[in-house]
């Protein structure tokens, strides 16, 4: 004979499908371009080191962007493996941040940016170089590394990660 389920259970479990297909529904939301940034800048953590050999975790800043937020804190998560030590911040909440994501229409005071690997589509926010700059070439989305502006940061960048840019 066949046990059905009781009435909890089955509750407990269409709760369940209910917020996957919700989570699922806003990562779908996010464009596939925001997506693959995303796997970019979590790559470009594994290929930077500061000379200021910092025991604590990398925090990384996304900036006025909810969506990519989730998303990117999503991804860290599932990557916990990879030995990284990394935070992510919404750009308001976080005291400082070693690196910092900005779209193309956003703006950040400039005391924030200084200190902070900018990635951004803009070749300048405030007066303040971006160390990655995302582009698109025939269709695909590339980047260049700025290394002027990482070394004024104290940044060493992998030449790894100098072979697969465009170095300005």
């Amino acid at each position: 004979m066949i046990k059905l389920p009781n009435a909890y259970t089955v509750k407990i479990a269409c709760i369940t499908v209910v917020y996957c297909l919700l989570c699922s529904q806003a990562f779908a939301e996010l464009p596939k371009i925001d997506k693959l940034k995303a796997a970019y800048m979590y790559n470009f953590t594994k290929f930077i080191t500061w000379q200021s050999n910092e025991s604590v975790p990398i925090v990384f800043c996304i900036h006025k962007n909810d969506e990519l937020l989730s998303f990117f804190d999503a991804l860290v998560k599932t990557r916990e493996k990879d030995k990284i030590s990394l935070v992510v911040s919404d750009s308001k909440h976080a005291s400082y941040c070693h690196m910092t994501y900005l779209s193309a229409s956003d703006e950040l005071a400039d005391s924030q940016l200084r200190n902070s690997v900018l990635i951004t589509e803009n070749n300048e926010i405030i007066g303040v170089a971006p160390v990655f700059r995302f582009y698109t070439e025939n269709q695909k989305l590339r980047f260049e590394i700025d290394v002027a502006r990482a070394d004024e940061l104290n940044v060493k960048i992998s030449a790894k990660l100098l072979q697969v840019a465009r170095v300005k």
